[in-house]
């Protein structure tokens, strides 16, 4: 299987991109995001790759990092969606909104990606929600933070619930300490 290709940038459009490795050209299939972070022709680029085999075809996509290629795959699991409407759905929307938009259930929002219906977008958020991680910017946040988070995983909730309650009890209670923080989070949730 191949993993990813290194080697020159030697063509890129919002849809495709060609990469040479040893002196071999590789066309690969890529969403606007992956088109965005690619550097300009000619400078070296590292391309994660997935390759799509069918009785009378092969196609390989890439990708600017393993977590969108992740995404991908998850994707294309869901049924009825195959590589290039999980491309479109790729391309209308970042990855940290999409994993959001699937977490919280919005099908309206991720009907508004162009080729995606409402029975599409319902299909995803049944098959892929609780699956997919949402990256919530949390950097800066303190180790009660983590430890918070942590402790609610422990109870039962799952790591993209427990950042989302810990990072709503951290609003309520700025300075709060990890025992505030995890008592917010539980009221806030059984309500």
């Amino acid at each position: 299987m191949l993993d990813y290709f290194s080697g020159i940038l030697v063509h890129k459009s919002p849809v495709s991109a060609v990469v040479e490795c040893g002196g071999v050209g590789y066309f690969l299939n890529i969403s606007l995001q992956t088109y965005e972070s690619l550097p300009e022709n000619g400078n070296k680029v590292k391309i994660y790759t997935h390759l799509i085999h069918r009785e009378d075809d092969m196609e390989l996509y890439g990708f600017s990092s393993q977590d969108e290629r992740e995404f991908f795959r998850k994707l294309i699991g869901v049924n009825r969606v195959g590589p290039k409407l999980a491309l479109a759905i790729m391309s209308g929307m970042d990855s940290r909104k999409l994993a959001a938009v699937i977490a919280s259930g919005d099908a309206k929002t991720l009907s508004r990606i162009p080729k995606v219906g409402k029975k599409t977008a319902e299909r995803i958020i049944l098959e892929l929600k609780g699956k997919i991680e949402t990256t919530i910017e949390i950097a800066d946040e303190s180790d009660e933070f983590y430890d918070a988070v942590s402790a609610l995983v422990e109870l039962g909730f799952s790591r993209t619930d427990a950042v989302q309650a810990i990072s709503k009890a951290k609003k309520k209670a700025p300075d709060g300490d990890i025992d505030t923080l995890i008592k917010l989070a539980l009221q806030s949730n059984s309500k």
